[in-house]
């Protein structure tokens, strides 16, 4: 069979090399907004607010950036919402993807809080550390929990596969040889400039899924 299909196929020259076809999305220039209204608990807030691809130079301060926002009981988002009584849980942060993709903003409301008091607190906090910055102490700890995600993530064979076939899907394997070394270079003016360059109103979009009807 083999050689019948080698016969009659083998003399048939190889073709050219598809082109790889991108595309690329418009520019938003404008918040956009989407209302969900569905049987459910609790109402959940959720931004995105669009990035670059991962083989950008921003991305290893937009890593760092999702931690400040949301790793840990001390980060800006859970002190403000979570610790005040506004939420239940709160997160941040981007996936790593070879074309451009989203930082996003996750909220699960608690059942008597107001929806636009918590919107509004939580765009605060995005302001505030857009105009303010971060603390060296803020980036040191989160430095800290990358360090220790990536020494642990790294434990086995399968694990230490699992990472380098991640890095090759969005950018290269060879990424893991200095990803922390990236992260060390992040500063602390860098975390606050991404923030300040995407966290923004006119490149967000907006749902919110507000419960209605009975939730069983």
């Amino acid at each position: 069979m083999v050689s019948a299909i080698d016969k009659e196929f083998g003399p048939i020259p190889r073709g050219a090399d598809p082109s790889i076809v991108a595309s690329v999305e418009p520019v938003q220039e404008g918040e956009r907004r989407v209302t969900v209204r569905r049987p459910g608990p609790v109402p959940i807030l959720s931004q995105a607010y669009h990035v670059p691809a991962n083989t950008h130079p921003d991305t290893p301060a937009l890593w760092l950036l999702g931690a400040v926002l949301s790793a840990g009981r001390s980060s800006r988002l859970y002190t403000a919402l979570v610790t005040t009584g506004l939420a239940q849980s709160a997160g941040a942060g981007s996936s790593d993807t070879r074309d451009p993709y989203l930082f996003r903003v996750s909220v699960t409301s608690r059942s008597e809080t107001d929806p636009p008091r918590l919107e509004a607190a939580t765009i605060a906090v995005l302001e505030q550390l857009a105009q303010d910055g971060v603390t060296d102490a803020e980036l040191t700890k989160v430095r800290r929990q990358f360090r220790a995600g990536y020494v642990f993530g790294s434990e086995g064979v399968t694990n230490q596969a699992r990472s380098l076939g991640q890095h090759e899907i969005s950018d290269t394997w060879r990424r893991a040889e200095t990803y922390l070394a990236e992260l060390d270079q992040v500063t602390a003016e860098d975390v606050q400039r991404v923030c300040a360059t995407y966290l923004v109103e006119r490149n967000r979009t907006t749902g919110w899924f507000l419960p209605e009807g009975d939730s069983r």
